[in-house]
């Protein structure tokens, strides 16, 4: 929740792919949030056309509840095909692309967003604390309000 840190949300949607499968390739994904409304969709597992409806109902899910900036973190994934690519699209349009970083510290899946020349348009970070630092709220600055030309002293002339 907004200002109170990293808090998991753990009633939210949990997908696993079924069938058999071993753990490290099950297919995860989960959602947190840290200060300043950012949600960080963590991904573990494979992403590929049956995995990607989870991934993007997760983003829309944190879209709907207000999300100021996000974080899609790919460093579990081991594997991505467009599907999973169409999802970071959606959250880039929906946020701008200033406010959408994804987490890929995997060089192979790095490829997939330079040959994709997604690589031109999102935000690819090595780690989420490099990725978190980059989307930091701003301070807040005190608004200058113009004064009327009236309200200004006269400057002295030039003599």
């Amino acid at each position: 929740m907004e200002g109170s840190g990293v808090n998991d949300n753990e009633n939210l949607p949990r997908c696993e792919e079924p069938g058999p499968r071993r753990a490290v390739d099950a297919f995860v994904v989960r959602l947190v949030w840290a200060p300043g409304k950012i949600a960080v969709v963590a991904v573990a597992g494979e992403v590929d056309y049956h995995t990607s409806t989870c991934l993007r109902d997760l983003v829309e899910l944190a879209l709907d509840a207000g999300a100021a900036a996000m974080i899609v973190d790919l460093s579990e994934v081991t594997f991505l095909d467009a599907s999973g690519l169409g999802v970071a699209v959606l959250a880039a349009r929906a946020l701008g692309a200033a406010r959408t970083v994804i987490v890929c510290p995997d060089p192979r899946l790095v490829r997939v967003f330079r040959v994709t020349a997604l690589d031109r348009v999102l935000t690819i970070s090595d780690d989420r604390e490099t990725a978190l630092a980059g989307l930091a709220p701003e301070p807040v600055r005190p608004s200058v309000i113009p004064l009327a030309d009236t309200d200004l002293p006269a400057l002295p002339e030039a003599g």
